[in-house]
């Protein structure tokens, strides 16, 4: 099916906690809002929730680690910069074009590149991402 070979992000939507308001659903927080990905980026993901590390006699050692997403953006200047560097906890869900779906909720920036405050660049740790595949999607 030539849809499910497209490739691009269709809607993109990140909602933040600030970590220093006094209480949930303090001043600081911004409901999800739609962004824009930076030119032709597409999100990277990391959705295994452990790390393999190979031992002697072909055995491997599972370390648990968190799921990471990588996000090259526009940012939205009605959101302080400092939302998107670190002082903020967020869930984002990532709509793509042929129909696959990422949900990564309770997450925290963990590396960014400096910003020239109408892009940013970020990876950010969250302990789940789910993935909702395409319509039509099966194995053979």
């Amino acid at each position: 099916m030539v849809c499910m070979n497209q490739l691009g992000v269709k809607n993109l939507t990140i909602a933040f906690t600030d970590c220093d308001a006094p209480s949930p659903g303090g001043i600081g927080d911004v409901k999800a809002t739609a962004h824009i990905m930076n030119q032709d980026a597409l999100p990277e993901y990391e959705a295994t929730p452990y790390k393999l590390e190979g031992l002697s006699g072909g055995r491997v050692k599972r370390t648990f680690k968190n799921c990471t997403v990588k996000l090259d953006i526009m940012r939205n200047q009605a959101i302080p910069l400092a939302y998107y560097q670190g002082r903020a906890g967020l869930d984002i869900q990532v709509e793509h074009i042929n129909g696959s779906v990422f949900t990564a909720t309770g997450g925290a920036v963990t590396d960014f590149e400096a910003s020239d405050s109408n892009s940013v660049s970020f990876t950010a740790e969250f302990g789940q991402l789910t993935e909702i595949l395409p319509p039509g999607a099966t194995l053979n």
